[in-house]
C-alpha cells in the first residue's frame, strides 16, 4: 500500500530512548475504531458486507461476543481502557496537571497505565491518535514515548503508523491507534478526501455504490447524506475504515511484522440510530446522552495472538469488558498481576484464580448514574433517582422497562450496584467537568464533533 512508503511521521512529542535491538517479545498493537458498534460488523452478524477486512480477522482469531465499554462516550472509555479502572475511580484531574479539579487520588495511578508497565518493561511505546478526547490536554500521553494527536487528519493514523513501524520495526513496541472517522460519519464532505491518496479509492467507491446503487459522486456527498438516512452514512464510514485496516494488516504482512505481533481490534462505544429510547432527533443520533443501553455499550472486540500462543480461531460468549483489555495483553506476556487493576484477563486459560468482586458489566454515561449488565439482566440508575430494568434475555432490544415491577431479580440486581457504588465510589468523568475550561482550540474540536452545540 503505497501511502505506507516514504511518509513522516508528524509526532506531537517525542523523547530519545535507548532500546535493546534484539527482539525477543511480540510487538503489541492495540486498534481503537471510535463510535464503531458490534452488530454493524459481519463477524456480529450485520448483514451489510462493510467489514470483509475485519471480519477476516475476526474468522482467524478471539471473537469475544460480547464485550461492553465501560462508559457511552470517548474519554471516560480510555481511561478504562488504558488504566483497567472504573470511570468513578478516574476523572480529568487524575490524567492532566491541566485540570482545575480538586486531584483525588494521584498517586494510585503512578505507573498502573498500560503504556507505562510496558514502557517499564522496555517497549516502545508510541500512539496515533485523533486527539480531543484523547488529546495530551487530559494526559492520554502518559507513558508514552511519542504521542501525536493530530486531528484533522481523519483516517491517517494509520498511515502515521505505518510510516512510524518502517522506521521503528528492529523496536520491541506498543502501539496505539485511534480514529474519530467512524464517530464522524455525519460529516459528509469530508467522507473521501483521506481515501483520495489510495490507489485503492476505485474500488473503494465501487464497493459503496453495491451497497448503495443511488450513490454517485463522491465529492457530493451531503445530497447523498439528505437523500438517505444517517445510518447508511455510518456504514460508508465503517467501509473506508475496513479499508485502511486490509491494508495495514498487508503492510505488516509485508514487513513480516504481522504473524508475531498481538493485535487487538476494539471500540470505545456504540453509537445509536434512534434506538427506542431516544425520542428527540438531537439525541437519536449520537451516544453518551442517554443512559448506557446495549447499542452504546456493545462494542467489537477481536484479539490476535503472536504465533506460537494462538488459541484462534474462537469465539468467546461469555460478557467481557473494556478494563479487561490492559490486563489481558500483560496477562499474555507473562507480566505479573497489577493490584491496582479491577479488569481481569479474559483469556482462556489465563483466568486468574482469585474470585472476581465484580463479575459484570458497569457502565456509566454522560451524566450522573450508571448500569449494571448480568446474567442477561440489566439494572439502570438513571439521573434524578428514575429506575429501569431488563430481561435482556427476552427483551434484547431493552424495550419493556419492568423496574415497576420490583421483581425479585431487579431488587437483587440493584443490590450489586448500591454495594459496588458505596465501594467504588459514585462520582467520575461527566462530559460537563471534562469540558470544563478546556482551551478554546480544543472546545472548538469538540465542538466539530458534536459534543458541544
Amino acid at each position: 500500500f503505497s501511502y505506507f512508503e516514504n511518509q513522516a511521521v508528524h509526532a506531537a512529542w517525542s523523547e530519545p530512548v535507548i532500546i535493546p535491538r534484539e527482539k525477543t517479545r511480540p510487538n503489541i498493537i492495540l486498534i481503537s475504531l471510535d463510535t464503531l458498534r458490534a452488530d454493524h460488523l459481519g463477524c456480529y452478524g450485520y448483514e451489510k458486507d462493510v467489514s470483509p477486512a475485519i471480519d477476516a480477522f475476526a474468522r482467524e482469531n478471539i471473537l469475544f461476543k460480547n464485550a461492553f465499554s465501560q462508559s457511552t462516550w470517548t474519554l471516560p472509555s480510555h481511561l478504562s481502557m488504558l488504566t483497567g479502572r472504573y470511570p468513578n475511580e478516574l476523572d480529568t484531574s487524575l490524567f492532566s496537571w491541566l485540570s482545575m479539579a480538586p486531584v483525588r487520588s494521584l498517586e494510585k495511578l503512578k505507573n498502573t497505565t498500560l503504556p507505562e508497565i510496558l514502557r517499564g518493561d522496555g517497549y516502545y511505546c508510541s500512539a496515533f491518535t485523533d486527539g480531543i478526547f484523547l488529546s495530551s490536554y487530559y494526559g492520554f500521553h502518559k507513558g508514552f514515548h511519542t504521542y501525536d494527536e493530530k486531528y484533522g487528519m481523519r483516517g491517517n493514523s494509520f498511515e502515521l503508523a505505518g510510516s512510524w513501524i518502517a522506521k521503528n520495526k528492529d523496536k520491541d513496541f506498543f502501539l496505539f491507534v485511534h480514529t474519530y472517522l467512524i464517530h464522524d460519519y455525519s460529516n459528509g464532505d469530508k467522507l473521501f478526501t483521506e481515501a483520495n491518496i489510495s490507489n485503492d479509492f476505485g474500488e473503494l467507491l465501487e464497493s459503496v455504490r453495491v451497497l448503495f446503487p443511488e450513490f454517485e459522486d463522491p465529492e457530493s456527498f451531503l445530497t447523498f447524506k439528505k437523500k438517505y438516512d444517517l445510518m447508511s452514512c455510518y456504514d460508508i464510514r465503517i467501509k473506508l475504515v475496513d479499508f485502511y485496516i486490509r491494508d495495514f494488516f498487508s503492510f505488516l504482512k509485508k514487513e513480516n511484522l504481522y504473524d508475531d505481533a498481538m493485535i487487538l481490534i476494539t471500540s470505545d462505544h456504540g453509537h445509536s440510530f434512534g434506538d427506542k429510547h431516544n425520542n428527540s432527533q438531537t439525541i437519536a443520533f449520537f451516544h453518551g446522552r442517554t443512559p448506557p443501553y446495549d447499542p452504546e455499550i456493545h462494542v467489537p472486540l477481536i484479539l490476535k495472538l503472536p504465533a506460537g500462543m494462538s488459541q484462534g480461531p474462537l469465539v468467546v460468549k461469555d460478557d467481557v469488558r473494556l478494563l479487561d483489555v490492559a490486563p489481558t495483553i500483560l496477562a499474555a506476556l507473562g507480566h505479573g498481576t497489577v493490584p491496582q487493576f479491577r479488569g481481569r484477563p479474559i483469556l482462556p486459560g489465563f483466568e486468574p484464580k482469585e474470585e472476581n468482586p465484580y463479575p459484570f458489566v458497569y457502565a456509566t454515561w454522560a451524566k450522573p448514574g450508571g448500569a449494571i449488565r448480568e446474567n442477561g439482566e440489566k439494572y439502570i440508575d438513571v439521573e434524578g433517582g428514575g429506575e429501569e430494568f431488563y430481561d435482556l434475555t427476552n427483551d434484547p432490544g431493552e424495550t419493556r422497562n419492568l423496574a415497576s415491577l420490583q421483581s425479585e431479580e431487579m431488587m437483587a440486581l440493584k443490590i450489586k450496584y448500591s454495594k459496588f457504588i458505596s465501594e467504588i465510589g459514585a462520582g467520575g468523568v461527566t462530559l460537563e467537568n471534562a469540558i470544563g475550561d478546556a482551551p478554546p482550540e480544543l472546545r472548538e474540536q469538540l465542538k466539530a464533533l458534536g459534543y458541544i452545540e
